[in-house]
């Protein structure tokens, strides 16, 4: 099999890329914000324990117990209301 100097050059990026992220993202996951910490809904500054992002931006979130109606979600645990839909917690 023959790689262009391009392909390899793109491929050999990616493999670097992969091992930073594998040697740093322990230092990174580390950390965690706590109630009413700044979050952004990444493992950069994600919240501790069983707090969830509650996003209200990109990027742009507090921690919380549970998640407010209205507020992005994923899951239905993560929502105060237990009901997520469409991406979206829902009213009681």
């Amino acid at each position: 099999m023959r790689f262009s100097s391009r392909r390899l050059v793109s491929l050999t990026l990616y493999c670097y890329l992969f091992v930073v992220q594998v040697l740093f993202l322990p230092e990174v996951t580390a950390k965690c914000v706590g109630l009413n910490g700044a979050c952004d809904g990444t493992m950069a500054f994600r919240c501790c324990g069983d707090l969830k992002c509650e996003l209200h931006g990109a990027f742009k979130g507090k921690c919380k117990t549970c998640i407010a109606a209205g507020f992005p979600c994923t899951m239905n645990s993560q929502c105060c209301s237990r009901r997520c839909s469409a991406l979206n917690c829902m009213e009681f």
